[in-house]
């Protein structure tokens, strides 16, 4: 199938995101699970921010409240400089790797106490993260609640209320959806699933609320269903190039495939329209983007999971805020805007784009002198409305091109 053809659409959040996209880190050590929670029976209301599909909470830490990001495919993380400020105990270090299996050493620290809501937890294990050095920094957080924290509590996000609820008693929850079982990644108790990305296939994914997207395919799921099954005629184009970045830096030029899939199913609820792109990491995920079509709950105490669809109807049509078809996807060079991969058979690819250009200009926007925090939030915005977009394009040889993408 040609990509032109069937009017296959790029959200623009995914392919920033692709950009910007922070990694959960594999730790291979139990020491993730040690600490508890001193409450006995305890169910607490927090609100949450949702900034560019990041969910950002508050936690009572060391005297001061603070913003952490909630990730539910992440172990508990904090910032150098808060372990500057508050100097927890240093318990272990050890070699891991990030989500694109580039490998660094980082410390284990034990957190005497910490609070999400009136929720305290007592002797946590967290990992040391350099937060400058990605881009998590433009977030303003100081550090990741992950699921090690979480693992004797029940997790309840509720989107339309922008509100998480944590308790130890289902009952106080009231859910009507089904329950489907959920295991825990042994290493940092990570919640997975098992979902069926189109008809007559599983496979089980990670619920990771750190991940801006809606759903990624691993490679290793890739090759499977290319060998098992008819997933070649969901594949609509392909590309080589780069765009996630990790905690430690820009992933290697990878081929990628998109995929359009119809009938993409989570628990009782089917989603049509679904465009996800294949990663290196080594587990596919479903991210955050999902928040948006229903309450979901992650049942950490019995390993279930619930998802409640806000829509009455059992099948949704996925429809991403901001859709733009650049038919290329961005990643950053320092303060430096660049070409990351060109998809086959886009738009972007038959006028000439190619891997490595850097964007000088989109349309009156001029990208020179913008920090990566200034396009994080300044991109999503100028493609709305738009069936084309001029964009300003330098080579490598500093030859500089003008070419109109068009969008739709």
């Amino acid at each position: 199938m040609k990509y032109t053809q069937i009017r296959a659409k790029i959200s623009i959040w995914t392919v920033l995101y692709a950009i910007f996209l922070c990694s959960s880190v594999s730790a291979q050590t139990n020491l993730l699970r040690q600490g508890q929670i001193i409450n006995k029976d305890f169910t607490d209301t927090i609100p949450f921010e949702f900034v560019k599909n990041k969910v950002i909470i508050p936690v009572f830490l060391h005297g001061k409240t603070r913003r952490f990001i909630l990730d539910t495919a992440a172990p508990c993380l904090i910032s150098k400089e808060l372990q500057a400020e508050c100097q927890f105990p240093v318990l272990k270090k050890e070699l891991i790797a990030d989500i694109n299996s580039r490998l660094d050493s980082t410390s284990y620290v034990q957190i005497p106490s910490l609070k999400i809501g009136k929720i305290a937890f007592e002797n946590s294990v967290g990992m040391l993260a350099d937060i400058n050095a990605s881009l998590l920094f433009c977030f303003s957080v100081e550090g990741i609640i992950g699921s090690n924290l979480l693992k004797n509590s029940i997790l309840h996000i509720d989107y339309s209320r922008k509100e998480i609820i944590l308790t130890n008693q289902l009952a106080v929850l009231g859910l009507s959806a089904n329950a489907i079982n959920m295991s825990l990644d042994e290493r940092q108790g990570s919640p997975i699933i098992q979902i069926s990305p189109f008809p007559k296939a599983k496979e089980q994914v990670f619920i990771d609320t750190g991940d801006d997207g809606f759903y990624s395919m691993s490679f290793r799921s890739f090759d499977f269903f290319m060998e098992k099954t008819n997933l070649s005629n969901y594949v609509v184009s392909k590309t080589k190039g780069a765009g996630t970045s990790g905690l430690y830096g820009l992933e290697q030029d990878t081929s990628k495939h998109l995929l359009q899939l119809d009938s993409f199913k989570i628990s009782d609820l089917y989603f049509s329209g679904v465009n996800a792109m294949t990663q290196s990491n080594p587990n596919s995920r479903v991210g955050a983007e999902l928040l948006k079509y229903g309450t979901l709950t992650l049942d950490y105490l019995h390993q279930k999971f619930y998802f409640q669809g806000f829509a009455k109807e059992n099948t949704v049509r996925f429809q991403p805020e901001n859709s733009a078809n650049l038919g290329f996807s961005l990643k950053n060079e320092g303060n430096i805007l660049k070409v990351g991969a060109v998809w086959e058979e886009s738009d972007a690819f038959y006028k000439g784009v190619k891997v490595d250009w850097t964007v000088e200009k989109i349309g009156d926007y001029e990208v020179k002198g913008k920090t990566i925090c200034n396009l994080l939030l300044d991109l999503p915005t100028l493609f709305e409305g738009k069936e084309e977009v001029t964009f300003v394009f330098s080579s490598p040889q500093r030859e500089r091109k003008t070419i109109i993408i068009r969008l739709k």
